[in-house]
């Protein structure tokens, strides 16, 4: 296990969350970057008093044409969790899955997968995160969605504690839930998302809180999810 602070595991994640639009992880980069050390500047000889000679023009560099942003999809998913239980075994999320037809055309045979798993930094982002090419075990179907309307369905999702990659805060033992989602409708391509799950802050935290792993067994109803795209 690998001994970290609960801001540094959080701002990774907030970094991680802004990276995803471009897909540049500049976390990973500054964590792995050296840094020369600090050494005595070295001392410039003087110019000799001649007036140089005018610098050439530059040459004119093309602009680059900005990339066409890939069209949004018509079908858009959230998620609104109900609550965690942690067992000597499992943590099972319950949760509300819903699905939106925001296309001018129905949607039909909508295939849903999901899974819950542990985020670590120690692997790398696209192996936490849900992509339109993930296998995911698949949890359910929707007959049709017509444009405009939005469709829930329930969930109950387990995650074996013997998997989970805990995070050390002292002698804290902690983890963070990844819940994953993907749907495909029929003939059209599918949606990924992935939510982070955390206890709902109190007091002065400002952010979603870990879940603790070295305390009893319980269930937590005061939660919530952050999108991580």
């Amino acid at each position: 296990m690998e001994s970290d602070s609960a801001f540094a595991w959080w701002a990774w994640l907030l970094a991680a969350l802004a990276a995803l639009g471009t897909g540049a992880f500049g976390l990973w980069f500054l964590r792995n970057r050296r840094y020369s050390p600090a050494g005595t500047p070295e001392i410039e000889p003087p110019l000799a008093r001649r007036q140089a000679p005018p610098p050439s023009p530059p040459e004119p560099v093309s602009e680059p044409q900005p990339a066409a942003s890939a069209p949004a999809s018509a079908l858009a998913i959230s998620v609104a969790p109900v609550q965690l239980s942690r067992s000597m075994r499992f943590a099972s999320l319950a949760y509300r899955l819903s699905l939106k037809n925001n296309g001018p055309k129905p949607l039909s045979d909508i295939f849903i997968g999901a899974d819950l798993v542990s985020a670590h930094r120690s692997l790398p982002m696209e192996q936490q995160l849900a992509k339109p090419d993930s296998t995911l075990p698949e949890t359910g179907c929707i007959g049709a969605i017509a444009p405009g309307e939005e469709v829930e369905v329930k969930g109950e999702l387990r995650l074996p504690l013997e998997t989970v990659r805990t995070i050390r805060q002292g002698k804290a033992h902690l983890y963070v839930p990844l819940l994953r989602v993907r749907a495909q409708p029929d003939g059209a391509d599918p949606v990924a998302r992935t939510f982070l799950v955390g206890t709902l802050p109190d007091g002065q935290a400002r952010k979603l809180q870990p879940f603790r792993l070295d305390e009893m067994p319980q269930t937590y109803r005061s939660i919530g999810t952050m999108p991580l795209d």
